[in-house]
């Protein structure tokens, strides 16, 4: 994914995967609906839950336990903890005890269903208990009388894509199989979704997401399908171009969590790391059964026209078509979204630095651009968090 820094914007830092944040709520989030703060040992699960909470509400925040213990304002919690693990009960309690406002409901996830794990739910203050067996359908009922009633959207195919992306996450972060069905699978719901909700609907789903990765990923694979469409691309080309858009970025999970999560500037030496994402997405993938393509996508979308990108210095004619494409959406999402360090950018001031990136960009490419970009609408969370 650019950075601001690639772009030459100033003040750059990395994505810190905190886009939703409980303890930046306060007279924003909490004013349009109560946010769900998800307290977990295992992101994985986190990611999991905020997906089955994902038709309650759209305000989902995911915390590791063991992270300091920093102040939040988020009435209702979900927890999800191992038991058997001291730290984390410790880190739980202490979490709970730091609630900048009185926690009205929490809801607790327990593994295995056994007196003595109940017990331990009720003495960290639990207000229901959800067997892991019934953890969607438990959830829901422990959360709903607090969250206001939602009209019910067309978000099925964008749910299931969500829980594609968390798998091919999954599967890249354990350094094994990454299997081309499932990022067929993954294409073909976020086609379905935009057929469902188009690019703003879409965008409005993905703003619910905490992971910045995971976030970033369905968002530029959104803009690729809608981009597709807007071009007239067959079915098949399109979930090509959504198939590689979705795993751009697929060597991130690859990179030390505590450089993906940094809050302050990279170091030199960090960046060189954080650069290393595109190459290893396509080792990653080479050799899987991915076609030309998608390996081209995701080893060179930071490739630039001009040959400033990277990470091979590709220009002109040697940076594909389908790369061209990519990029495009890849720069527009990362302006767009939400960075602690810098204030929102609309998507028409987005579309503004793409119009001007001549020689970076393929210029007929972004012209072409204009019709999605202005169809996102303003984002979501700068209409709830402001500006600055």
């Amino acid at each position: 994914m650019p950075t601001p820094n690639d772009l030459n914007l100033p003040d750059a830092k990395p994505e810190n995967g905190r886009l939703i944040d409980p303890a930046r709520s306060r007279g924003s989030v909490g004013m349009r609906e109560n946010p769900v703060l998800i307290l977990t040992d295992d992101l994985r699960r986190g990611r999991e839950i905020a997906s089955d909470l994902s038709l309650l509400t759209e305000w989902i925040a995911v915390r590791l336990v063991t992270d300091a213990a920093d102040d939040f304002d988020a009435a209702l919690v979900v927890s999800d903890i191992a038991f058997s693990r001291p730290s984390s009960i410790a880190g739980l309690r202490a979490r709970l005890a730091r609630a900048a406002s009185p926690v009205r409901a929490h809801v607790c996830v327990i593994r295995r269903d056994t007196p003595h794990d109940r017990a331990q739910a009720n003495a960290l203050g639990a207000s229901s208990i959800v067997n892991v067996k019934q953890r969607a359908e438990g959830l829901r009922a422990g959360l709903a009388p607090f969250l206001p009633r939602r009209a019910a959207p067309k978000t099925q195919p964008s749910v299931a894509a969500s829980r594609a992306m968390t798998d091919l996450l999954e599967a890249a972060r354990s350094g094994g199989f990454v299997p081309p069905a499932l990022a067929d699978k993954g294409a073909e719901v976020v086609r379905k979704a935009l057929d469902d909700v188009a690019i703003r609907g879409w965008l409005e789903f993905v703003w619910r997401f905490d992971d910045a990765t995971h976030q970033h990923c369905m968002l530029v694979a959104g803009l690729a399908a809608a981009f597709a469409s807007t071009l007239g691309f067959s079915r098949s080309d399109t979930l090509r171009l959504t198939r590689g858009a979705l795993l751009h970025d697929i060597g991130k999970a690859r990179i030390p969590i505590e450089i993906l999560n940094k809050p302050g500037s990279l170091t030199q030496a960090e960046w060189t790391v954080m650069r290393t994402h595109a190459p290893t997405g396509f080792e990653l993938l080479a050799g899987q059964g991915y076609d030309d393509e998608t390996l081209a996508i995701v080893r060179s979308h930071h490739e630039l026209l001009d040959g400033s990108g990277y990470p091979d210095g590709l220009r002109g004619d040697a940076i594909a078509d389908v790369v061209r494409l990519v990029t495009i959406c890849d720069i527009f999402a990362a302006l767009i979204e939400k960075r602690p360090y810098r204030r929102a950018i609309s998507c028409e001031e987005a579309y503004g630095i793409l119009s001007k990136m001549d020689g970076k960009l393929d210029r007929d490419l972004v012209r072409a651009f204009k019709p999605v970009a202005l169809a996102s609408g303003e984002p979501a969370f700068a209409r709830a968090a402001g500006r600055g």
